[in-house]
């Protein structure tokens, strides 16, 4: 199966994803626009990174079969914002992230690891949300099954990229207990949120703790070429991430309408896509079969992204300055854009011939 057609709805969502937001900056939606701008984070979440993440475990597995997940997964990311009923697209994403969920378990049947189980629950956390999502319960209510889905997937990519260093059984058994402990308040948090959110913000400090101290990346800070960039990113998604806990544990519930804005952005913008941008040059030659030669340009969007964030996240919602909130978003947009732009540049320029000189 020709995995970049399994991209297209990725691609798609990302697009529609992006449009829902800033249709929401201006407030300017109507008919489709409008579901577009209430659906833009599940067209993020599910339709974009879920079939991303579907579509590297389909390749881990090697099966024909598995390569059904994505597609489904990016097909019901689509429909969420296409012109048919609400349901059409939520059973095919249910029927996606319950592949996902048997893709690890078939993953883990062949050969089990702490990655691949910390990966697993996020899974299931993410399949919980769309089933409740689906049974009339708002975002708001399984926000924190859908950051388990992101993050869990993250701690777990982690682990299995650090192959390089072997973690003691203290090590292992924290990211177990830290996982489990955040994949646990994120159940909670939706009939008691009360409990649940913080106990949510306070899991996820661990899982930063964690990763601060036993992630590679933080040894590799400020290393030559792509290492480097890699663990630039990296660091700073875990910041971002700490900054989303915090306002967790230290808000009210249900969280202020400022306090709930810069969490979702923090972890959402701050954290995962520091983790896309930081990944995307490994991942997507590995899962596309493609170069892609690293360059010191890709930095450009990352410290655009962040930019950017601080103007939105810190400046504005912390702040209470309402103008930093579009302009902080704009910039984001900005910088997802350019980030795009120049991985397909450095895949196309990768493609060329060398032209060999005779003089």
């Amino acid at each position: 199966m020709n995995r970049f057609l399994l991209l297209a709805p990725a691609a798609i969502s990302l697009v529609l994803g992006v449009t829902g937001g800033t249709i929401l900056l201006t407030g300017s939606g109507e008919g489709i626009g409008r579901r577009l701008a209430e659906q833009h984070g599940l067209l993020m979440i599910f339709g974009f990174l879920g079939t991303l993440i579907a579509l590297e475990r389909a390749v881990v597995l090697r099966r024909a079969s598995a390569f059904v997940v994505p597609g489904l997964i990016g097909l019901g990311g689509v429909l969420l914002a296409a012109p048919v009923p609400e349901r059409v697209g939520q059973s095919v994403l249910i029927a996606g992230l319950l592949g996902l969920v048997l893709l690890y378990a078939a993953i883990r049947a062949r050969q089990a690891s702490l990655a691949i189980e910390v990966q697993a629950l996020g899974a299931v956390a993410g399949a919980a949300a769309a089933i409740l999502l689906a049974g009339g319960l708002v975002v708001e209510r399984v926000l924190a099954l859908l950051v388990a889905f992101l993050v869990l997937t993250v701690v777990g990519e982690r682990i299995e990229l650090a192959r390089v260093q072997v973690l003691s059984a203290r090590a292992t058994v924290a990211a177990l207990v830290a996982s489990i402990a955040l994949a646990a308040s994120a159940i909670v948090a939706v009939p008691l949120p009360l409990v649940g959110m913080p106990a949510t913000g306070l899991a996820l400090l661990g899982l930063v703790a964690w990763l601060w101290r036993f992630d590679v990346a933080r040894r590799l800070l400020g290393a030559p070429g792509l290492p480097g960039y890699v663990a630039g990113c990296l660091i700073a998604g875990y910041g971002w991430l700490a900054v989303a806990a915090g306002v967790w544990m230290l808000s009210p519930v249900p969280l202020p309408h400022r306090a709930y804005d810069a969490s979702i952005h923090a972890l959402f913008a701050g954290f995962v896509l520091s983790m896309v941008f930081a990944h995307a040059p490994i991942v997507l030659p590995a899962v596309l079969r493609f170069r892609l030669p690293y360059s010191p340009l890709l930095a450009i969007p990352v410290v655009l992204l962040h930019v950017g964030l601080v103007i939105r996240v810190v400046i504005g919602d912390g702040r209470g300055v309402g103008p930093a909130v579009p302009v902080g978003a704009w910039v984001m947009v900005a910088a997802l854009v350019l980030f795009v732009v120049t991985i397909v540049l450095r895949a196309i320029t990768a493609r060329r011939p060398k032209v060999v000189s005779t003089s």
